[in-house]
């Protein structure tokens, strides 16, 4: 493939951006992004907003990708597709991670979390902002061209992505700590079969687990150097990326978070309501 022109002797791309696979990737992350719009409006959970923004940032960060196409020497697209690529998972991993505390209150068994309940959302959430800005902060510098700013970046990077994995490992650790507790202590609201809090739960390991293996790769991206393998071709960022992305969206699509998040004895209470999202799966509403 041609090699893109540099900015300051650092290339921005080791090879021509692929057109096609940058509108597959469009297309995909649009058409979720769209579907989860839909069902934040009906359910009204607007602890899933960062999912909807992190869907939004993968869209516009593959258009970034397509301009790069015709324009491989130009920041601004480059600037697009690194930033918003990177970040995106931050923000999924903020909706999973408030996804979590609300099991545990809906099924009325906060004191079986390892973190107090009140601070669960606040711990997790709190390293992801940090993560979501450290990445993003790397990533400007990066687009700034030259050889020393990409090595700081690159460094930052790595910082924010170790961040990340870091939260997920206690993400994961809280959470089937929390799940072994509450099958063998059940609480009554967890004995409700209309509300599937261990399929979600189940779901939120999936989706934590894909964004782990994303993680994973990119640091083995960053840590390498810009003649590595995986910085010298376009695949593994659609193999390891856009592609696992792209899952968590789908499978946070059809388990929809708002199906755990009645408080207890709200519904009866005449504090929520069920709502129909449009594709013929439930979720709640505050009235």
């Amino acid at each position: 493939m041609a090699t893109a022109t540099s900015t300051d002797d650092y290339v921005l791309y080791s090879y021509t951006p692929s057109l096609p696979l940058a509108i597959l990737a469009i297309v995909a992350f649009a058409t979720l992004t769209i579907a989860h719009l839909v069902r934040l409006v009906r359910t009204r959970a607007n602890f899933c907003i960062p999912l909807f923004v992190g869907g939004l940032f993968e869209a516009v960060g593959y258009v970034g990708r397509a301009l790069g196409h015709y324009h491989k020497d130009q920041t601004g697209p480059y600037i697009i597709q690194s930033i918003l690529i990177l970040v995106s998972p931050a923000l999924f991993a903020a909706t999973i991670y408030m996804t979590l505390s609300r099991a545990m209150r809906s099924t009325a068994a906060t004191h079986l979390s390892i973190i107090k309940a009140r601070w669960l959302t606040t711990f997790f959430v709190t390293g992801d902002v940090v993560s979501f800005f450290v990445q993003g902060g790397g990533g400007g510098i990066i687009a700034k061209g030259g050889q020393d700013s990409a090595n700081t970046g690159k460094n930052i990077i790595l910082a924010g992505l170790f961040i990340q994995i870091v939260l997920f490992g206690l993400f994961l650790v809280s959470a089937i700590t929390f799940h072994s507790r509450l099958r063998k202590m059940p609480t009554p609201e967890s004995l409700d079969r209309s509300l599937p809090w261990e399929s979600m739960l189940q779901v939120l390991y999936v989706a934590s687990a894909l964004i782990l293996v994303r993680n994973s790769v990119r640091v083995a991206e960053f840590v390498r150097d810009a003649n590595s393998y995986m910085r010298r071709e376009e695949w593994p960022i659609y193999a390891f990326d856009a592609l696992p992305m792209a899952a968590v969206m789908a499978v946070l699509f059809w388990w929809f978070p708002s199906m755990v998040c009645p408080q207890p004895g709200a519904q009866g209470r005449g504090l929520m309501s069920q709502a129909e999202d449009g594709f013929g799966r439930g979720g709640y509403e505050l009235k």
